[in-house]
C-alpha cells in the first residue's frame, strides 16, 4: 500500500519541491543517458579514495526489477545485483540504499541502472530522488548542485627535456607531460590551450623556452599553468670512413696520416668535430704483413661521444724482383736442363722476405741437346699473388767434338812398319777428299805397334785437328796380312821412307772401304 502513496508523491514532489543547493549530491544528470531499456553514465563521477559513500533511488514495485553495476575507474566492482538480491543494496521504507567504500586508488565511478521499467520512470521524471552522498545513510534528496567555483588541477613537469632531434611538436608535448582534472567535470586535459609559446620555432635550438597554458572547466574556472622546455642535443656526431684501411708493407703512413686521409667528424648540430682521440692502436709499430685494429673517438660541443674501430691491412701488391743475369750460356757437353738456370736466379717475397721458386713460364728451348740462342720467361709468384718476371737469353753452345768414324781398313804387308807420320798421310789424304784439311794428328788409342808383325786387325784411335780448329777422334782399323794376300791396286812404284814403305803410296797399302 505504501508503493502506491509514493507514487503520487512522486508526481507531485517534482512541481512543488524546493531544491537547495547544499551541492551534496553528486550525481549529475548531465553525465547520464538513456538507451533503450538502460540508464548509464556517460562520464566518470569524481569522487574520493578511500571514502565511504552512499547511493540511494526510490524503492517501488517498478523497479524491484532493476540491475544495479557500479564500477570504478581503477577497474574495482562496487556493485553488480539485482534489487531483490539485498546484498550490497538495501530497501530502506521509501527508498533503495547502497553503501560501499572506494578503494585507495579510485577516481570516478560509472553508473548504470537496467530494466525494471527505468526507462517509464526516466522519461517522466529524469533522475529525480536519485543521489550518490557521502557516508552510508540516506539524507533528504537534493538536486546535483551546478554551482562550481573550484578550479581545475592542472599537473605536469614543470621542466620538459627534448631531444632537438626529434622536432617534437608543442601539441605532443602537452599531451605526453600535462594533465587537467576538475571536481566536477573529471579530466578535462583536452581544455589545454596555450597562451605563449616560446619553444615553436625553436625547437632544433638547444635552449630553454617557456609555454603558458590555460585550463577552464565547464563552469568556467580557469587555472594556468607554466611549462618549461629545455631543448637539448643528445645527437651524437658522425664519424664517416671505411671499416678497412689497406697499406703497402714498403710504404706504411702514420696512423694520423690515415685518420686524417680517410675520416671525417662532424656534427648534425656544430658542423665539423674540433678534433679526435685515438683510443687504441695496434698499428703503429708494425712492420710486417697483417691486419690491425684502431678505435677512435670524437665528440661535439654538447659532449656527446662517437667511437669508431677499424681495421689497417698490411699488404703487399708490389711483386718481388728477380735477381740474375740477363743473358745464360750452357754447354751442351754439361748436359743442360730447366733447374742449370733456374738456380741462377733468385728473389724474395716482399711481404715475408722469404725466397721465392723460381720458374720457366715460357721457352723457345725445344731440345736441350740443340746448340742454339734462345729466349726465356722467368717468374715468382708471392704470397699476394703478385708475380714477377724476368726476360733472358739463354745460349747452347756444342762443346762436344763429332765423333769421325772412319770405318775404312788399313791393310799393311807382314813385315812392314807403318809409322805415324804415315799414318797421319793416309788419314790426311782420307778427309782431303771429303773437303777436310787435317792440321794435326795425334795417336790416342794403338793396338797394332806392339802387333805390327802379328797377322791380324788392329784398332786405333787418333785425335784430329782441322784448320778450323775443330777437335774431333778418328776410329780405324790396321790390317797385317801375309804380302801375298795383300791386294793391288794401281800399282806405282814404291815409296821407302826411312827403310819403311811410304804411306802416300798406294802401291803398298790399300783402303779397302766397306758397303
Amino acid at each position: 500500500m505504501k508503493k502506491w502513496i509514493w507514487v503520487a508523491l512522486l508526481l507531485v514532489l517534482p512541481l512543488t519541491s524546493t531544491m537547495a543547493a547544499s551541492g551534496k549530491n553528486l550525481l549529475d544528470p548531465a553525465r547520464f543517458t538513456l538507451s533503450g531499456h538502460t540508464l548509464m553514465s556517460e562520464q566518470a563521477t569524481p569522487v574520493e579514495a578511500g571514502t565511504m559513500y552512499n547511493l540511494s533511488f526510490p524503492d517501488f514495485y517498478m523497479l524491484d526489477q532493476m540491475h544495479i553495476l557500479v564500477t570504478g575507474e581503477s577497474g574495482t566492482t562496487y556493485i553488480d545485483e539485482a534489487m531483490l538480491d539485498d546484498v550490497v543494496c538495501a530497501p530502506d521504507e521509501y527508498w533503495t540504499t547502497c553503501a560501499f567504500e572506494t578503494t585507495h586508488d579510485e577516481t570516478g565511478l560509472m553508473f548504470t541502472f537496467t530494466g525494471g521499467f527505468v526507462a517509464n520512470f526516466y522519461a517522466n521524471y529524469q533522475m529525480f530522488d536519485f543521489q550518490l552522498e557521502l557516508g552510508n545513510t540516506r539524507t533528504a534528496y537534493e538536486p546535483y548542485e551546478t554551482s562550481d567555483t573550484t578550479q581545475p588541477l592542472m599537473q605536469g613537469a614543470g621542466l620538459v627535456e627534448i631531444n632537438y632531434a626529434s622536432n617534437q611538436s608543442l601539441a605532443s608535448i602537452i599531451d605526453e607531460s600535462v594533465t587537467v582534472t576538475d571536481n566536477m567535470d573529471g579530466d578535462i586535459s583536452d581544455s589545454i590551450v596555450v597562451l605563449s609559446d616560446g619553444y615553436t620555432g625553436n625547437a632544433q635550438i638547444p635552449g630553454e623556452y617557456i609555454v603558458t597554458l590555460s585550463a577552464q572547466d565547464a563552469a568556467g574556472n580557469e587555472t594556468q599553468f607554466e611549462l618549461v622546455i629545455q631543448v637539448v642535443d643528445h645527437v651524437p656526431p658522425v664519424i664517416q670512413g671505411p671499416n678497412e684501411i689497406a697499406v703497402q708493407v714498403d710504404h706504411l703512413p702514420a696512423i694520423d696520416a690515415l685518420i686524417q686521409e680517410n675520416f671525417t667528424f662532424t656534427d648534425a648540430l656544430d658542423g665539423d668535430c674540433e678534433g679526435y682521440e685515438i683510443v687504441s692502436d695496434a698499428y703503429t709499430g708494425e712492420s710486417s704483413v697483417g691486419t690491425y685494429s684502431v678505435k677512435i673517438r670524437t665528440a661535439d660541443q654538447a659532449g656527446n661521444v662517437r667511437t669508431k674501430s677499424f681495421s689497417v691491412s698490411v699488404e703487399s701488391n708490389l711483386p718481388a724482383v728477380i735477381e740474375g743475369p740477363d743473358t745464360v750460356t750452357l754447354y751442351l757437353s754439361e748436359q743442360p736442363n730447366d733447374p742449370m738456370i733456374t738456380t741462377l736466379f733468385s728473389a724474395l717475397d716482399r711481404a715475408t722476405n722469404e725466397s721465392l721458386t723460381i720458374q720457366i713460364e715460357t721457352t723457345t728451348i725445344e731440345d736441350y741437346a740443340t746448340a742454339g740462342r734462345y729466349q726465356l720467361t722467368l717468374k715468382a709468384t708471392d704470397s699476394f699473388d703478385n708475380v714477377a718476371t724476368k726476360s733472358i737469353i739463354v745460349t747452347l753452345v756444342d762443346d762436344i767434338p763429332p765423333i769421325f768414324t772412319y770405318d775404312d781398313q788399313i791393310v799393311v804387308p807382314l813385315g812392314s812398319a807403318l809409322s805415324d807420320m804415315d799414318l797421319f798421310h793416309v788419314i790426311k789424304s782420307y778427309y782431303h777428299e771429303q773437303g777436310i784439311i787435317v792440321d794435326q794428328l795425334s795417336v790416342i788409342q794403338d793396338e797394332y805397334t806392339d802387333h805390327a808383325h802379328e797377322e791380324g786387325e788392329y784398332a786405333y784411335q787418333a785425335e784430329i785437328v782441322s784448320n778450323t780448329g775443330e777437335t774431333f777422334i778418328h776410329h780405324g782399323r790396321i790390317a797385317v796380312v801375309e804380302p801375298e794376300l795383300t791386294p793391288r791396286i794401281n800399282v806405282t812404284p814404291p815409296m821407302w821412307i826411312g827403310g819403311a814403305l811410304s804411306l802416300a803410296s798406294l802401291s803398298l797399302l790399300i783402303l779397302k772401304k766397306k758397303t
